[in-house]
């Protein structure tokens, strides 16, 4: 196993936009990776604060950069008297062999990660080298086959809420249902006394849907199952679904 110390590399970022000075050290999976400080927005001039701010200590390992916004620690700086390989290098190695050698499950297993947290291996496969696509292809397979069918199972959900769901009474009716409430958002209003309304989504017990935006002391939560009193405001559609708003909410005891 070849031993080293550390080495310097610029990072580019996932979409080119800012360089960042990095130090990268250590041996097998033992490698530490830390912040150093922000070069600029210009490749060349990066380059060039990279060596004023590192001295004699170090040089360019190659300085034909590439703009590849899939480059996961871009081009590297090192240490001229250390024998290191590249930070690229040791990724695609540690990657080979199951191991992820960065990021916040860095040291962990392909498999422990895919284990509880899939879509993050699906995320760094989208940003990632042609190298480092192929050892993560089946993972993000996998994650995008699992998001297809919840993708497909909450549209049919909606679907169906649509095609039970109807209007409520008539503008200006004043009425009272048996509700639950399916969502809840706080929204900002700077008018309101606490500086904030609550916006209300449910539906009746015909399954029916409706939203309101309130502004009073009672507390509504997702879940909750009560008989309310309210104004029909409007009617409209929300997602395909017929969708009523209603004002003045109150729950009745």
């Amino acid at each position: 196993m070849t031993t080293y110390s550390q080495f310097y590399y610029i990072s580019s970022g996932a979409k080119n936009k800012l360089f960042t000075l990095r130090i990268s050290g250590g041996a097998g999976s033992r490698v530490h990776d830390e912040y150093i400080r922000i070069l600029g927005n210009d490749w060349e001039e990066s380059v060039a604060a990279a060596k004023a701010y590192l001295g004699d200590r170090a040089y360019l390992l190659k300085e034909d950069f590439e703009k590849d916004a899939t480059s996961i620690l871009g081009t590297i700086i090192r240490d001229g008297k250390q024998s290191a390989p590249s930070s690229a290098q040791i990724n695609i190695d540690q990657l080979q062999r199951g191991i992820m050698p960065f990021g916040k499950y860095k040291g962990q297993t392909l498999e422990e990660i895919a284990s509880h947290d899939l879509g993050y291996l699906a995320y760094i496969y989208i940003n990632a080298t042609a190298e480092v696509k192929a050892i993560l292809a089946p993972y993000a397979e996998k994650h995008a086959a699992i998001k297809k069918i919840e993708i497909d199972a909450r549209e049919a959900k909606f679907a169906e809420a649509a095609a039970l769901s109807k209007h409520i009474g008539a503008i200006g009716d004043k009425i009272i249902i048996d509700a639950e409430i399916t969502f809840t958002m706080v929204v900002p209003n700077r008018f309101s006394y606490n500086g904030s309304n609550l916006l209300i989504v449910g539906k009746d017990a015909s399954q029916n849907q409706f939203k309101a935006i309130y502004s009073g002391s009672d507390s509504f939560e997702k879940g909750d199952k009560l008989k309310i009193k309210a104004t029909i405001k409007g009617h409209g559609e929300y997602k395909g679904a017929a969708q009523t708003t209603i004002t003045r909410i109150k729950k009745v005891a």
